[in-house]
């Protein structure tokens, strides 16, 4: 059985938490702390709610697309 696959969620410069993709409508959320310690936060039916979900546990929660 192979593992889950997993994408890194960054606030611009630093990991902020992982999502893991357990099939489709499973996604687990990981927070990082600021200390490096990973909290889970569950699962959500979309990768875009579960990185929501790690966002809005850190300081001015998502940022949207910057202008080049």
């Amino acid at each position: 059985m192979s593992s889950p696959s997993a994408m890194t969620v960054y606030d611009g410069r630093t990991a902020i938490g992982e999502i893991f993709d357990h099939g489709p409508g499973k996604f687990r959320a990981v927070d990082i702390t600021a200390t490096g310690k990973r909290v889970d936060l569950g699962f959500h039916p979309a990768r875009r709610t579960a990185m929501d979900v790690i966002s809005a546990r850190h300081a001015g929660g998502p940022e949207g697309p910057r202008a080049a």
